[in-house]
């Protein structure tokens, strides 16, 4: 999400004003002070060390949804340059992004959209571009099975990147972590803590490696309704294909995961 969806989500947890919420991500380091640079409109100050590492022709995607709303968190890698769609380039596409995020949120309103689709790629106004064309084939079997809206989903979903810029070389292991990613591996704490479900779909060995108690929490055994074991952490079989389908989890995770989505007891 971006600095405008941030805002929204910030103050609808919060119940508190724009700059009320703006004060909370100064001091919980979501923003900071930019410096007058070449790209200091999207890289933040302290984490100006990975420049030499990021491709500044699309907007950085810390992650989308609403941290305190979300029943499930979905750990992914790096965002990625999805291919073109229907004659629509890259650059077009990140400009009309850039629109719909500045243009379209109503910071002071309690009915803005960052509210109504936190998981805004799922929002029916991107239908024509590349990311909510992937992320609706992406959740297509959850959204399916479950027999919910997509507004629904949207609410009950928390899609965190480990790494929030677009690189220019995705397997790049050498850039330090940075300030940003620090604040990302707290909201995975905080959704520890609460007890939600986590999938881990990318970057697992680094997740577990910066996320404090990640493996501890994965260790950690429940019980189902049938009585059956599962872990509130999920690992995918075949992780580079990040499809989620029954297929692709543990016996009885899917369905878990759908009962979590409709609020359901498992």
């Amino acid at each position: 999400m971006h600095f405008a969806g941030l805002i929204a989500c910030i103050r609808e947890s919060n119940k508190v004003s724009v700059s009320e919420a703006i004060k909370i991500m100064l001091e919980k380091g979501i923003i900071q002070k930019l410096e007058e640079t070449e790209h200091g409109d999207i890289v933040a100050a302290d984490d100006k060390v990975a420049i030499g590492h990021l491709r500044f022709s699309h907007l950085p995607q810390p992650y989308m949804g609403d941290p305190s709303r979300a029943k499930i968190f979905l750990l992914y890698g790096s965002p990625s340059v999805l291919n073109n769609h229907d004659g629509v380039s890259h650059r077009d596409f990140n400009r009309d992004h850039k629109e719909f995020i500045f243009n379209s949120y109503d910071l002071d309103s309690s009915e803005n959209k960052a509210k109504k689709y936190p998981l805004y790629a799922l929002d029916p106004t991107f239908k024509k571009y590349p990311i909510y064309i992937w992320w609706r084939n992406h959740l297509d079997h959850l959204i399916t099975e479950s027999g919910l809206a997509s507004e629904i989903v949207s609410e009950r979903l928390f899609a965190a990147q480990y790494f929030s810029y677009f690189l220019e070389n995705p397997d790049a292991n050498d850039i330090p972590i940075l300030k940003s990613q620090k604040y990302m591996f707290n909201l995975i704490e905080e959704a520890i803590t609460a007890k939600k479900m986590i999938v881990i779909l990318n970057k697992r060995r680094k997740w577990y490696s910066e996320t404090v108690n990640l493996e501890t929490y994965r260790k950690e055994k429940c019980r189902d309704t049938d009585g059956n074991e599962y872990s509130r952490v999920i690992q995918l079989n075949f992780p580079l294909g990040t499809n989620l389908t029954r297929g692709n989890m543990g016996p009885g995770d899917f369905d878990r995961i759908l009962k979590i989505l409709r609020g359901e007891q498992i």
